[in-house]
């Protein structure tokens, strides 16, 4: 008995209070250390916790792969996603496209660029006259009646 009273005595010298000081840079330093590895273990915990549900939860779903319902679920799925993917890559194309297209200045006042001009509408109204030339000759083909005469007749 007398050990063990002289052991008792020895956890009461060691639970004596201890000083630290909270403005020293290094105990600072020290507790957040100690914070960060508490807080990486609670991160690691929540998520075990996390997948051990998910696993659990994906046991209680019970999908008959085989079902012709179920299949044409996910082909619809399937489908719409493909959709969103090819419309969010055209989206980004078309914005590629602007970024790289080059502005084109082009002087108004320039006398090649008013000939150019010129020739290009003369071209465009010749065109149109032609075909409207066309579409008149067509009309007066129609209208016209054929006349048979018979020239034996008396």
């Amino acid at each position: 008995r007398k050990e063990m009273k002289n052991k008792t005595d020895g956890k009461e010298d060691n639970d004596a209070e201890i000083d630290i000081d909270l403005n020293d840079p290094e105990v600072s330093d020290a507790a957040v250390k100690i914070q960060a590895g508490f807080r990486g273990h609670q991160t690691r915990k929540e998520i075990k916790n996390k997948n051990g549900e998910k696993e659990a939860d994906e046991k209680d779903i019970n999908i008959d792969l085989d079902d012709p319902e179920v299949n044409d679920a996910a082909v619809k799925i399937q489908a719409s996603f493909r959709g969103h993917q090819t419309r969010k890559d055209m989206k980004n194309d078309d914005e590629e496209k602007d970024k790289n297209e080059e502005e084109v200045d082009i002087d108004l006042n320039d006398p090649e660029v008013n000939d150019a001009a010129v020739k290009i509408q003369a071209g465009f109204r010749g065109h149109q006259t032609r075909k409207e030339m066309k579409n008149k000759n067509e009309e007066t083909n129609d209208n016209e009646e054929e006349i048979d005469i018979d020239l034996d007749d008396p």
